[in-house]
């Protein structure tokens, strides 16, 4: 069993070596950007669920996109 878990991840390096650098760059890029939209899917009532007012400070799709993008900049300047 232990060998056939080493030899996938064998391939599985070997196969991810082949992406330049610059293409794992976009592809992180934009899986950080699909997590900044998806909440902005997700119905107004379910949002503010719970809570005793909807203030704009309270929506927590800003939130979630306001730490998205401070993750998406520090990625892509290191």
């Amino acid at each position: 069993m232990i060998a056939l878990v080493n030899k996938i991840g064998d391939l599985l390096v070997k196969a991810l070596l082949f992406v330049p650098s610059w293409g794992v760059k976009v592809l992180a890029g934009m899986i950080f950007l699909a997590l900044a939209i998806l909440p902005f899917l997700l119905p107004k009532d379910y949002i503010f669920k719970g809570a005793p007012n909807q203030k704009l400070w309270r929506d927590i799709r800003f939130w979630t996109l306001a730490v998205v993008l401070v993750e998406l900049a520090i990625y892509l300047y290191f």
